[in-house]
């Protein structure tokens, strides 16, 4: 295996080098003759990058080969390392912006910090789980496995893995990437001062009292149960909180007025040991039917993961309008899941502001007695591997084509095909009838697989991650009276702008790029796949298709830029419609519009034929 730093190293550069181009429109691609080549001119410095690539994508997620070279007005060249190349591309960044002094050098020494810091956990990462090859890329790998298996993180983000705010001596025990477990910490609340809501049959407070329970032995619950019965459980509440936010918690004057109060009583930790998922602050226990989304102040990636209030009500009401438009959409699509954040609870005296204690509940469809566990989050199906080895989705499709004798591009498409149909299928429906739009990133998104290896089951997770658009929220009122004035509708032109980044530009062609680089199909072809079934969506559409017409037939897209967005130090969950940056890129879809076009023509003339071969050749149109 190569050195980590120098794996770690190389993820950074990556991932900063196709953000810049994405988001920039800077890189100008020169032909070479084995492969492209990246130049990107420093209009303020100048002088010239160039890199070599060792794969090219046509969505924009590149692979490179190093160092880079850097060529000034004179002709002269020499190769800089990779921290080099990142400051000047940053430095270049600022000096356009008017910005090279104050805030500027402060952002630019932000970003570069915390590159550095995500690099140095991705390199600490693979460390541990250098010998877990088998198990992070294994098609048989469990639910808990693959949210524990993102070693590098989103590959569109400049700093992935950057995490300010767990103490760094401690971090194992709390990320998911280590593989890290830990018992929650629990507080006493008068009733005085709990607030909580359910869209199920049971309280939060009813779910957590039983979970501690069931993770304590028989002797101890007993214990537990009659000390609790007997002092506290007619006046109080159980709560449970992340062992790092007990330690912000206690220092908070609010906490130490509701303790000295006697309103608030530290209980201890203990209770079954939960597993941090993907995002860190959701944690998971393989024997409860609930999930916990913790309240949890460490800034990952571009913001505070803290849960908002606004989110506790947004949870709920996005649980109650799945209740509603259940069976229609299971109905037509048996296959989709919505996993539904329906309970919260926190502390408080005004039910407005933030205590710290904010807590959601979410259904556990994964858990053992639900024979779940064999479920795999996206996000972990297209990550590159730590070790070179074929990553989990080149595995799988091995596999299918071993077991079937056919072509490896074959059941790539044939893969891809009936993964369209569980999940790109019923979310756009859901757009075009409810006017709902998802945040469908990859990690948002779960998959199971049939016993060959094929899609099964689609579940989408996330009650941050529903958008109401206006124009469809009086058909919504007579659904669910008073979503109208939900903080989750937003102008049609936003829902869409940010639906099309979260399902196009990162799920489907993060899944399209994953089947490129791996070797399995060319990403073109799986471009057309596409394009055919966001045009066999639009006849049977009766509202919104402007928007399919502009995934297909728009020159560009609105795209997430997350490099910029990180430069400018935007927290997403604090700014106004919690909204990033966001940049125009060039669309795939619309570039591959001549060859879907030839297809058609060659699909017409060979029509005769492929009728007497009764459609054995037939292509997807």
């Amino acid at each position: 295996m190569s050195n980590p730093g120098q794996i770690a190293e190389k993820a950074a550069i990556t991932h900063f080098l196709n953000c810049f181009v994405r988001e920039t429109s800077r890189g100008v691609w020169i032909d070479a003759l084995k492969s492209k080549v990246l130049r990107i001119d420093l209009k303020s410095q100048n002088s010239s990058l160039y890199v070599s690539t060792t794969y090219w994508s046509p969505t924009g997620k590149h692979e490179y080969k190093f160092p880079v070279s850097v060529q000034s007005l004179n002709g002269d060249v020499h190769y800089i390392g990779c921290w080099t190349c990142m400051s000047i591309l940053i430095e270049e960044l600022i000096l356009e912006r008017g910005e090279w002094s104050g805030n500027g050098l402060d952002a630019a020494g932000e970003l570069l910090h915390s590159i550095l810091l995500s690099a140095r956990n991705i390199e600490e990462f693979i460390k541990t789980r250098a010998n877990d090859a088998g198990t992070l890329y294994d098609p048989r790998i469990s639910f808990l496995e693959s949210e524990q298996s993102l070693i590098f993180g989103h590959t569109f983000h400049p700093a992935p893995k950057s995490r300010m705010g767990f103490p760094e001596w401690r971090q194992h025990i709390y990320s998911p990437e280590t593989k890290g477990e830990f018992q929650l910490c629990y507080f006493a609340a008068h009733r005085s001062i709990v607030q909580q809501c359910t869209a199920w049959h049971k309280q939060a407070s009813d779910i957590v009292l039983e979970d501690l329970l069931e993770g304590l032995s028989v002797e101890d619950a007993q214990t537990f149960k009659r000390e609790w019965d007997h002092s506290m459980s007619s006046s109080y509440h159980l709560i449970p909180v992340h062992p790092i936010q007990r330690e912000w918690l206690l220092g908070e004057a609010h906490v130490q007025r509701w303790m000295t109060s006697g309103k608030l009583v530290e209980i201890g930790t203990m209770g079954n040991p939960y597993k941090p998922t993907s995002s860190i602050r959701t944690l998971y226990h393989e024997d409860s039917e609930f999930m916990y989304k913790m309240s949890l102040r460490v800034k990952i990636t571009n913001s505070m993961r803290v849960n908002k209030r606004a989110e506790l009500d947004g949870a709920i009401e996005a649980a109650k309008l799945l209740n509603v438009i259940d069976q229609p959409l299971r109905a037509r699509y048996p296959q989709f899941h919505m996993i539904s954040d329906a309970a919260y609870m926190t502390l408080g005296n005004d039910g407005k502001e933030e205590s710290g204690f904010e807590m959601i509940i979410r259904h556990n469809p994964f858990h053992r007695d639900k024979d779940g566990l064999k479920a795999i989050v996206m996000a972990a199906l297209t990550q590159d591997s730590i070790d070179g080895s074929a990553m989990l989705i080149g595995r799988i499709i091995t596999s299918i084509v071993q077991k079937e004798k056919q072509s490896c591009t074959q059941v790539s498409v044939n893969w891809f095909r009936k993964y369209l149909s569980l999940s790109l299928m019923p979310m756009v429906w859901l757009y075009m009838e409810y006017g709902i739009g998802l945040e469908a990133h990859l990690q948002n998104s779960v998959l199971t697989l049939d016993d060959d290896g094929y899609p099964k089951a689609f579940y989408y997770r996330d009650s941050q991650g529903y958008y109401y658009a206006r124009s469809m929220v009086g058909e919504l009122e007579k659904l669910l009276p008073g979503i109208e004035s939900s903080v989750n509708v937003f102008d049609d032109e936003l829902v869409e702008e940010r639906f099309g980044y979260y399902l196009m530009i990162n799920h489907m062609f993060g899944l399209i790029q994953a089947f490129g680089s791996a070797g399995l199909v060319g990403e073109r072809m799986l471009l057309l796949e596409l394009q055919a079934a966001l045009e066999s969506l639009i006849p049977e559409s009766r509202k919104n298709t402007g928007l399919l017409q502009r995934w297909l037939y728009s020159p560009s897209l609105r795209c997430k830029a997350n490099l910029l967005t990180r430069l400018y130090d935007i927290d997403e969950l604090e700014s106004e419609l919690e909204q990033a940056v966001y940049v125009s890129i060039s669309n795939p879809l619309f570039e591959e519009i001549p060859n879907m076009n030839l297809i058609k023509r060659a699909r017409l003339v060979t029509s005769r034929w492929r009728e007497e071969i009764n459609g054995s050749c037939y292509v997807h149109g």
